[in-house]
């Protein structure tokens, strides 16, 4: 199936709400959702399962939201994310690319794809975020927002 202009623009959060800094993901998707543009559909998941290959290639575009361990010298990150046909990582991290290629596999289409990594000073178990995973979760919301902005002005 090829995904037209009409189709939405997916964003995925994926973490754990009880490992700190993990919930990154999941509370930025959250707070994209209250702020989005028409057109686009939010989901947060604690992990990226094969279930999502099929959302994912009925979508104009796709954005994951993650948090991440290294780099963390780093700010949040905005990159194109490549279809991973290798299946490498299809899972919690990682799993966006072996996602893309899935969703081309069974579907027959692979939208473009960003990973939004935002960094995470701890994932202990507690449900509180570090104030470095607080700032990151503010800074993803915001250039998340931009790359939407972008998505939607380039929609024929």
């Amino acid at each position: 199936m090829q995904a037209g202009s009409a189709a939405p623009i997916l964003v995925i959060g994926c973490g754990n709400a009880i490992r700190e800094d993990d919930a990154a993901g999941l509370c930025a998707v959250e707070a994209v959702e209250a702020l989005a543009p028409a057109g686009v559909q939010c989901l947060v998941r604690h992990q990226l399962l094969p279930e999502l290959a099929e959302p994912i290639s009925q979508s104009r575009a796709v954005v994951f939201v993650d948090a991440r361990a290294d780099r963390l010298d780093q700010p949040v990150i905005v990159e194109p994310l490549a279809s991973d046909p290798t299946g490498a990582g299809l899972g919690h991290f990682g799993g966006g690319g072996s996602l893309l290629a899935l969703a081309e596999a069974l579907y027959g289409h692979a939208p473009p794809a960003w990973l939004v990594t935002i960094p995470g000073a701890s994932f202990g178990f507690n449900t509180e975020m570090t104030d470095a995973g607080r700032a990151g979760v503010h800074e993803a919301v915001r250039r998340t927002l931009e790359l939407l902005a972008e998505l939607a002005a380039a929609q024929p």
